[in-house]
């Protein structure tokens, strides 16, 4: 749906539960409503690590 995909970065500030790998600063990409705004708040379950060899806009569209 028009609108749901992103891809970014994840602040240095984000709160990221314990044991969920993530980190802060590393790339990541996803779905969730509000993905049109420059910073979003999003559930962990709707986040996966981006590869390095994947752009931005790739790991947006890559999103099904």
């Amino acid at each position: 749906m028009l609108g749901n995909e992103f891809a970014g970065r994840l602040t240095d500030d984000s709160p990221i539960p314990e044991g969920c790998g993530l980190k802060p600063g590393q790339r990541v990409f996803g779905s969730m409503i509000g993905a049109f705004a420059d910073k979003m708040v999003v559930t962990i379950d709707r986040l996966w690590p981006l590869p390095d060899n994947i752009t931005y806009e790739q790991g947006a569209g890559a999103w099904i």
